[in-house]
């Protein structure tokens, strides 16, 4: 029996959309967001320094690694309870959130370096992350959408992050580093595109039989956020889940397959303007290898 499923989300890949399809499992404990708030006040914040390049300073990284620590524990309780009640974890983070701000930092002053494999880049200790029964599903979707919408999301919620911060929140290569890390380990995991579950029915239910979960309870509509629901999300989370929050079920017409790319960039420079449609197209290319690297690689129903 799987033991907990760890939802590894790439930015603006819907993955909330996912975790709204899968949230009615009733076997199944939810643990989402760990190492949300590390990441927003220490690793967001030091990377919006002049002097980031000097590393994250000490007394941002002693914070940081003790609230990764205190969410490890927590995750760690939470999945000896649920196998104690003999339930799956359902495990929802984005990869980078407990990365280590050493790994970090390489990749940002060397975006373009050949990516490393195999090796544990996080915080996390290695036997959570490879507890027996670990089934862990990477999320992916097409630079092109994440880039750009990244750029939208992060103007809402701290009013831009800077250069350094979309590096890292673009990239794909955490979840790369993440695929490597699994299948050096022997466990194969499993990447889904975001085109396949915000299209099809059968590939969420497919993605319920892979890891354990009962595709019968598989969510496809529900009703839209009241303001009462809404309000009671943090302020960051609510701020980049409009267009979920006010709909009733997947959008098909936002895959990437549905969409005009070409048609998409052209909008860049009037809507963002001309320096950041440049820096956007520059992340866009450097991500762009890392997606490819993990679509060739991906669940095909």
């Amino acid at each position: 029996m799987t033991s907990q499923v760890i939802l590894y989300s790439q930015p603006r890949s819907a993955c909330h959309l996912l975790e709204r399809m899968l949230e009615g499992q009733k076997n199944a404990t939810p643990f989402f967001r760990p190492f949300e708030e590390a990441w927003h006040k220490q690793q967001v914040e030091w990377l919006r320094l002049t002097s980031y390049y000097e590393g994250m300073p000490l007394d941002m990284r002693s914070i940081f690694e003790k609230e990764v620590q205190q969410d490890c524990e927590q995750w760690k309780e939470e999945l000896l309870n649920s196998e104690n009640n003999g339930k799956i974890l359902m495990v929802h983070t984005h990869s980078f959130f407990p990365a280590s701000p050493d790994r970090m930092l390489e990749y940002i002053t060397s975006p373009t370096a050949e990516a490393p494999s195999g090796d544990n880049f996080t915080l996390v200790p290695e036997n959570l992350l490879l507890y027996p029964q670990t089934v862990p599903v990477i999320t992916i979707r097409n630079p092109q959408l994440v880039v750009p919408s990244a750029y939208k999301a992060m103007r809402a919620v701290i009013n831009g992050g800077g250069r350094a911060n979309m590096l890292v929140i673009t990239c794909h290569l955490w979840a790369r580093l993440l695929y490597d890390f699994y299948e050096a380990n022997g466990i194969q995991p499993l990447v889904i595109d975001a085109d396949d579950y915000m299209t099809s029915e059968k590939f969420v239910r497919e993605i319920c039989r892979r890891t354990g979960l009962n595709p019968d309870q598989a969510i496809f509509s529900w009703d839209t956020a009241s303001n009462e629901e809404q309000e009671k999300l943090a302020k960051p989370f609510a701020a980049v889940q409009t267009t979920l929050m006010d709909s009733t079920g997947a959008n098909a017409g936002r895959a990437a397959k549905n969409v005009d790319l070409s048609a998409e960039e052209a909008k860049w420079e009037d809507e963002f303007g001309v320096d950041t449609a440049r820096e956007i197209r520059e992340l866009v290319q450097l991500a762009m290898p890392h997606f490819e690297y993990l679509h060739e690689r991906r669940l095909v129903v």
